[in-house]
Parts: C-alpha cells; sequence; structure tokens
C-alpha cells in the first residue's frame, strides 16, 4: 500500500507544470557547454537558432558562442552568373565573387556578434569556412571542441524538401 502511495505522489509530482520546468531547468543548469556552435545563413531561422543559443548561454552555462557561416565552393558557381564579375578572365571573376560573398558574410557574422555582445554574451566569436555546409559544421564543431551545434531548421515546400535538407545530412 505505501508502494502504491509513493507511485502516485511519484506520478503527481511528474506532471505538476512547476515541477517538471523545474527539473528541467535543473537538469540544464548542470550541463557544461563551454562552446555552442550556431551556423548561421543570415536568414531568419538562423536567427531564431541564435537566440536560442542565446538563451542557453546566457541562463543556463555562461557558454562561448561560435557563429559560423559556410560559403560553397565559388569554383561551382556557373560561368553564367560570374558575366557580372567577369573584367578580364574568368579567374579574376571568381576572385571577385568570392570577395564580394565573403564580405557579406563577415558583415552578417560581426552584425550578430554585436547583437549577442550587447545582450551580455561577451564571449562571442565567428568564423568562416569553404566547402559543403553538412561537412564543414562538423569539422568545425571537431576542431573547435564545441558542446553542442544549435541550428534552424524550417518547414520547406515538398518540392525543395525532395532535394534534401542540410539538416538532414
Amino acid at each position: 500500500m505505501e508502494t502504491a502511495t509513493a507511485s502516485k505522489k511519484v506520478q503527481s509530482e511528474a506532471t505538476s507544470p512547476s515541477h517538471s520546468l523545474e527539473s528541467i531547468l535543473s537538469a540544464y543548469r548542470n550541463l557544461d557547454y563551454r562552446k555552442v556552435l550556431v551556423p548561421h545563413d543570415g536568414l531568419e531561422m538562423s536567427d531564431k537558432a541564435l537566440a536560442h543559443a542565446m538563451a542557453l548561454s546566457k541562463k543556463i552555462s555562461d557558454a562561448q558562442i561560435v557563429l559560423l557561416n559556410v560559403i560553397d565552393y565559388v569554383d561551382n558557381i556557373p560561368p553564367s552568373l560570374t558575366l557580372a564579375y567577369m573584367r578580364e578572365d574568368a579567374e579574376k571573376g571568381k576572385e571577385s565573387l568570392r570577395n564580394d560573398i565573403e564580405s557579406g558574410a563577415r558583415h552578417i557574422l560581426e552584425q550578430r556578434v554585436e547583437y549577442c555582445k550587447k545582450a551580455g554574451i561577451t564571449q562571442t566569436t565567428f568564423k568562416i569556412a569553404y566547402g559543403k555546409a553538412a561537412d564543414e559544421i562538423i569539422r568545425i564543431a571537431e576542431e573547435m571542441e564545441c558542446d553542442v551545434i544549435v541550428m534552424a531548421s524550417s518547414r520547406m515546400p515538398s518540392f525543395i524538401r525532395a532535394l534534401g535538407s542540410m539538416l538532414e545530412k
């Protein structure tokens, strides 16, 4: 009889909203995240992932946030797209395009770093990598010894989903 009463008490406490929230927060407080990697492409969903990482850092573990932008190889860009960048030859056009893409990514990441710092997360840095996003995210996470990766996902139309989501990789 005592076992049944104790079991009911545990079940009651486990389903109590305040108890379950407190136990979840308590479990999170015990996490020892030192670095949180946030892949960021400049879109709204990436900003939402950053907000989540900021909450994780600020409220739970005081972790460093590392923002990452992965630029796909410029060499894979079709020549027709580089025409606007071509001045004398294709290589100079690709280099100019590469510089503009990196400059844009750097600008976006610098804005996000400043936002984090204004919010009190002073240990915020960024990195720009070149390659396939899924491969580079894993490589950078391992190289920088990140404890967790916080990244965005969004609902995609089925025709885009059929092409494959980077998150699925």
